[in-house]
């Protein structure tokens, strides 16, 4: 009687077979799809606050529009903007905190520079506090 060998020698074709790290790179990457794709809404309502931007800029003069409820604010153009790159952002970065505080930078930018007061350092002072808290709330989420 042949005596039987514990061993199992496995045949593995490495030239067809993909390796394990190629694997979970193959799904990580098609489930970063699958978000974007159940995100897709999101930055479906962007666009029509896109669309009141551009009507804004092509039909509107400045000065109608200039001194609506608060002085030298643009509001009817701020709001719209606002809220347009709070989703256009949260669907980039697939995160309603960090799509919230991009688009807050870039409203309080554009109030700033329409209120004649934004120089680099007041700039430079309100990127790095938002940057700040978006590491603190990112740290505190992990956890």
């Amino acid at each position: 009687m042949k005596a039987k060998s514990r061993l199992q020698l496995r045949h593995i074709n490495r030239l067809s077979a993909p390796h394990q790290g190629e694997k979970e790179l193959q799904t990580s990457k098609s489930n970063i799809i699958i978000k974007y794709v159940r995100q897709m809404p999101t930055l479906l309502i962007s666009l029509p606050f896109y669309v009141v931007i551009y009507y804004i800029f092509i039909k509107i003069r400045p000065d109608t529009i200039s001194h609506f409820i608060i002085p030298n604010t643009y509001l009817p153009l701020q709001i719209p903007l606002f809220i347009a790159n709070f989703f256009c952002l949260s669907f980039i970065f697939l995160n309603s905190r960090r799509g919230f505080l991009g688009s807050l930078i870039i409203a309080l930018t554009l109030f700033l520079k329409l209120q004649g007061v934004l120089t680099i350092s007041v700039f430079i002072f309100y990127f790095l506090s938002i940057f700040i808290f978006e590491s603190i709330a990112t740290v505190i989420d992990r956890k």
